[in-house]
């Protein structure tokens, strides 16, 4: 209960994105194992990864596949933070109608919190696709 004698009024779940992190499901070695799979030896159309090889079948270098799989994490944090967000949004309504009206106050500001965070998102994601392009496509690195 707070202060003003409503039950749900504050309480809205804000997802951590450290809860994901646990060890069982951030496995280095079953990631490198799905990235980067082994072809049987003497298969002539080996499927390569373009995270590890440029489009004329020349492997990477290690650091630019480093930062190929930093842009792939910071990408999927963005896309998760906001659909986090949204839902916060979409509780906060369900709260206000159900609930209480005095709750729309903070459904609004849910609402642009929202917003400001998945046009941040799209914004930084265009930025790394650009990126990519230009390194891997047209730079052909």
């Amino acid at each position: 209960m707070n202060a003003n004698g409503i039950a749900a009024g504050g309480v809205v779940p804000v997802v951590n994105i450290l809860d994901y992190l646990s060890p069982e499901i951030n496995r280095p070695d079953l990631y490198y194992q799905r990235a980067y799979p082994m072809q049987p030896a003497g298969s002539s159309s080996a499927q390569r990864s373009i995270q590890r090889f440029t489009s004329s079948g020349e492997e990477r270098s290690p650091s630019i596949t480093l930062y190929y799989t930093f842009g792939l994490i910071i990408v999927s944090a963005f896309i998760f933070l906001s659909l986090a967000a949204w839902s916060n949004v979409l509780l906060s309504w369900y709260d206000q109608m159900f609930v209480s009206p005095l709750i729309k106050p903070v459904t609004k500001s849910r609402l642009y919190f929202a917003i400001t965070l998945t046009v941040i998102a799209v914004i930084v994601i265009i930025i790394l696709v650009v990126l990519w392009y230009y390194f891997t496509v047209h730079q052909n690195i």
